[in-house]
Parts: C-alpha cells; sequence; structure tokens
C-alpha cells in the first residue's frame, strides 16, 4: 500500500463523513430547500464514489456499499444447486458511461431489442441516460464496449476479483 494511496484514503473518508453530516443537516431541517437537499444528495453520491474508489485502490476490495442489502437478502440461496467442491471467487466490475446523445442511445436500444425479439417496457423513460442503460445491461448480460460511440462511451471501469469462500 502506497503511502500517497492511504492518504487518499484518508482523505476521502473525511470527505465522506462532512457529506454525510452536510446531508443529514440538510434534510432535517424545518424548512427543507429542494435544492440544497439534491445538492447534499450529489455531494455524498460523489463523495461515496470517491470513497469507494480509494478502497479499490488502497485495497483491491469492490465497493464497500455495493450490494450489502442484496447479498443479505440472497442467503445462501444462491448457487445452492451448484454441486461439488470449489471455490467461490466473487468478480464485481464498475463502469462509468457518458450518454452522449440519449436519442442515439434509444435508437441503439430499440434496435437490439428488436434483435432479440424482445419488446420494449412501456415504463422506460426516454428521457432517462439511466433506464436506457438499465435496459442494455439486461439485454446484453453488460458488454458496454460494442455500443456505438456516438450514443454512449466508457468514461472508466474497474473491477476486482477475491475469494469469497471455499466449498468443501
Amino acid at each position: 500500500m502506497m503511502v500517497s494511496s492511504r492518504k487518499q484514503l484518508d482523505k476521502s473518508a473525511d470527505a465522506l463523513i462532512r457529506a454525510i453530516k452536510v446531508h443529514a443537516e440538510s434534510v432535517g431541517r424545518a424548512t427543507q430547500s429542494p435544492e440544497d437537499v439534491m445538492a447534499a444528495v450529489s455531494e455524498l453520491q460523489e463523495s461515496a464514489r470517491m470513497y469507494a474508489d480509494a478502497v479499490f485502490d488502497v485495497s483491491g476490495w469492490g465497493n464497500p456499499f455495493g450490494g450489502a442489502d442484496e447479498d443479505e437478502d440472497r442467503g445462501d440461496s444462491v448457487g445452492q444447486g451448484v454441486g461439488g467442491k470449489g471455490d467461490i471467487v466473487r468478480v464485481e466490475a464498475r463502469y462509468r458511461l457518458l450518454v452522449r446523445n440519449k436519442w442515439e442511445a434509444r435508437k441503439l436500444l430499440e434496435s437490439r431489442t428488436r434483435i432479440r425479439g424482445e419488446v420494449l417496457s412501456e415504463d422506460l423513460d426516454d428521457d432517462s441516460a439511466t433506464d436506457i442503460v438499465t435496459e442494455l445491461f439486461r439485454l446484453d448480460s453488460w458488454d458496454p464496449f460494442i455500443y456505438q460511440s456516438d450514443a454512449i462511451d466508457v468514461v472508466d471501469q474497474e473491477w476486482s476479483c477475491v475469494p469469497e469462500r471455499h466449498r468443501e
């Protein structure tokens, strides 16, 4: 572990604590300003992302905030039907995407949906880059590098692969 990485981890942890306090203050006021609350939410999300990045840089571990509830809900039922001895390995990947053109991204989604013989959800919000990317993920089992560069680009990516447990 490099000293500068450890300093960055401490710095990002301090920033996250400050962002949590600002968020708590903004939502705890008797008269809440939607602008203040949304600014606090954005700052908290960015601080959490920066902290998760620092954790990964220092330790190689994935996002400490990602999937905690999902894991508890799943318990040991996932993989129960998989027999035999072996190692369970957790692979975590994170991508940041730039949706350059929502209209082109929507056309890409329509094309990929048609190719698979599926129908787009009526709940899809055409103005939501998140909805479009979510549907592409669902359709393609996630390979963002196949998307057109005029619609969606990968800004950055990171991944980790860690042992979870050994089955005997």
